[in-house]
């Protein structure tokens, strides 16, 4: 009985660290009668001789029909294939922020560029868009000046 004992103690140095990693829930590690780590999740009645890693906070595993495993994600309503980790996760969530924020700001320039602009159909008038004056250089043949509500100037 002592060996087993010295065998779980020397257990974290053995497998890397990991051991400071709790298990998923539902999982135990066990020894088997030669003294080699093994695992069971009682949640699907398996073994394994790899360590799980547990998924990232709001994760499942699930099987589908065929048996196949795959991943839900009950933040965000998805599932995928790929076992997520918290790296993949957090760059994931990352990308998403920067995908939302470029987003909004395109959204703020379309709103901006249009919103104060005047529409002339036909010639010119003197209410939303002038032609040049004497002091101005003359502008090219078919092009106009135009002046937006907030002053700004465009041709």
């Amino acid at each position: 009985m002592p060996n087993q004992r010295a065998m779980i103690r020397a257990a974290p140095q053995q497998n890397g660290g990991d051991e400071e990693e709790p298990l998923p829930q539902g999982w135990e590690m066990k020894l088997d009668p030669n003294g080699r780590r093994y695992y069971v999740d009682h949640n699907s009645r398996t073994t394994s001789w790899k360590r799980p890693k547990p998924l990232p906070a709001g994760w499942e595993q699930r099987m589908d029909p065929r048996g196949r495993q795959y991943y839900v994600d009950h933040n965000t309503r998805t599932t995928t294939w790929q076992r997520p980790t918290s790296q993949n996760v957090s760059e994931f969530q990352e990308w998403r922020r920067q995908l939302s924020s470029n987003q909004a700001a395109n959204r703020q320039n379309l709103e901006n560029r249009y919103a104060n602009s005047t529409t002339v159909v036909g010639p010119a008038t003197t209410s939303g868009a002038s032609t040049s004056t004497n002091s101005e250089e003359a502008l090219p043949n078919g092009w106009e000046k135009r002046v937006m509500d907030n002053g700004r100037e465009y041709y």
